[in-house]
């Protein structure tokens, strides 16, 4: 009976103590609103026009993801702002997808992900080479 009292307790500190370790999964680390602090490329080549302009308008974006997969993408003069819309996290893809919330097999945007060594995020806006370093709002 010792024995297994002393097993029992040596799994449970084992698994908290991993649990701990265990960094959270994207889908609860992006949670909340997510402000453009800073826009930049993946490649040396000069952006095209359309490029340039899509990345002025990322620069003032924001983000929301909610715990429910509500996603709002804010713009400024923007058609790509997405009012109520619906995000999910394909693990096999690496990346996040959002969609109108009731058409969810239409990407609306793809966004990857990387995250920083401070901690921070950078989301990748698919078929560009535009990088936004984010920044958790407290709006």
């Amino acid at each position: 009976m010792k024995n297994l009292l002393i097993t029992v307790i040596a799994l449970f500190t084992f698994g908290v103590t991993w649990a701990e370790k265990t960094p959270a999964p994207i889908e609860t680390k992006i949670i909340g609103s997510w402000k453009v602090v800073g826009v930049r490329t993946n490649t040396d080549r000069k952006l095209t026009s359309k490029e340039q302009k899509e990345a002025k308008q990322l620069k003032k974006a924001v983000f929301t993801f909610t715990e429910d997969h509500h996603a709002k993408v804010k713009m400024f003069l923007s058609s790509s702002n997405v009012h109520d819309g619906y995000w999910y996290y394909n693990e096999k893809k690496n990346v996040i997808h959002v969609t109108d919330w009731d058409n969810h097999e239409k990407d609306r945007m793809r966004l990857w992900y990387d995250i920083n060594d401070d901690g921070s995020l950078s989301f990748y806006v698919d078929e560009t080479p535009l990088v936004m370093d984010v920044v958790k709002s407290n709006d």
